[in-house]
């Protein structure tokens, strides 16, 4: 395990966040995903602009896709999918060798790099 000093060195982005509730399933050779569009409250470290797009390690799975009908929700070891308002702070690193348009982020370590603010 990690300390917490070493995420904190090793993550390029700490920051408190909101989720803004955009979604966008993804699926790729690596695996299901959900990238979430977050609002950034306070930057404790590093430099990103006032939105950013995370990389969570979720599979949505729908009944009817047209009409948006979620059937279930699927995660890594009991991850928790961001909730829409609810404020994070997250340890973020740019995701690499990823094909999307916008610049993407991913937690530096899946199980201790979001927590909620309380």
């Amino acid at each position: 395990m990690e300390s917490f000093k070493e995420l904190q060195e090793e993550s390029d982005i700490i920051a408190i966040v909101t989720p803004t509730g955009d979604t966008i399933a993804i699926i790729s050779l690596l695996g299901d995903s959900v990238i979430t569009k977050v609002k950034v409250d306070n930057i404790l470290k590093g430099e990103c602009e006032e939105y950013l797009n995370i990389i969570e390690p979720v599979s949505l799975f729908y009944e009817n896709v047209e009409e948006g009908n979620l059937s279930y929700v699927s995660s890594i070891n009991g991850y928790n999918f961001m909730k829409q308002n609810k404020e994070y702070i997250v340890l973020l690193n740019k995701a690499n060798n990823v094909d999307y348009s916008d610049e993407l982020y991913v937690y530096h370590n899946v199980y201790l790099g979001k927590f909620p603010k309380a």
